[in-house]
């Protein structure tokens, strides 16, 4: 329905000739999309999921961000036979999947919970992973031996804040998770101490 709407109000006034008051409102609802996007996405994920579920999740992954960029730039270099054109499409079948995926899941009712979960853990997966094969790929390309060696530093230093920073969330998740579920001893200590 809205976009029947912007259509007709593109088609009768023009996009350009908004009302200052309408174009601020449509700017700010444009510009919090990915955020909200992004948020029902975190909000829908099931972290209970069953194991059929969870090697569901690891087939779509291992294809998105491993079999993807390769189908990509075969493709590419089979068409265009230019090296350029072969880097980007690889690099471009490394992005992440968009969250307009998981919007149109739900829109049609299809398997919300499994791809908002394959969604986030693509996300996760192929950033670090971006990272690396934009760096191999410069360094590929570079034929001075200094150069190669400074982008070399460059993938070894993200790599490590990457990790770092993995690690970092991964204990905060740890705590938080500690917190909200009791140990089982302490739990049969606490009642046979009030028996």
């Amino acid at each position: 329905m809205s976009c029947v709407i912007g259509l007709f109000v593109n088609v009768t006034v023009g996009s350009e000739n908004i009302p200052v008051f309408f174009g601020g409102i449509f700017r700010v609802l444009a510009n919090t999309y990915a955020g909200c996007a992004l948020f029902s996405l975190g909000l829908s994920i099931d972290p209970n999921m069953k194991g059929g579920n969870n090697l569901a999740v690891s087939i779509l992954v291992a294809t998105k961000v491993l079999l993807m960029p390769m189908v990509m730039a075969i493709i590419a270099r089979i068409m265009t036979r230019n090296e350029a054109d072969t880097q980007f499409a690889f690099i471009y079948g490394m992005l992440p999947t968009a969250p307009t995926a998981y919007i149109l899941a739900v829109a049609y009712g299809v398997q919300e919970p499994l791809l908002s979960t394959a969604c986030l853990v693509v996300l996760i997966a192929s950033l670090p992973l971006l990272v690396i094969a934009a760096a191999a790929l410069q360094a590929q390309s570079e034929s001075d031996v200094q150069k190669s060696n400074e982008v070399s530093i460059s993938i070894s230093f993200w790599v490590a804040s990457l990790s770092l920073g993995a690690s970092c969330v991964f204990l905060v998740m740890c705590y938080l998770a500690r917190e909200k579920r009791p140990i089982k001893g302490k739990n049969l200590q606490e009642s046979t101490l009030s028996s």
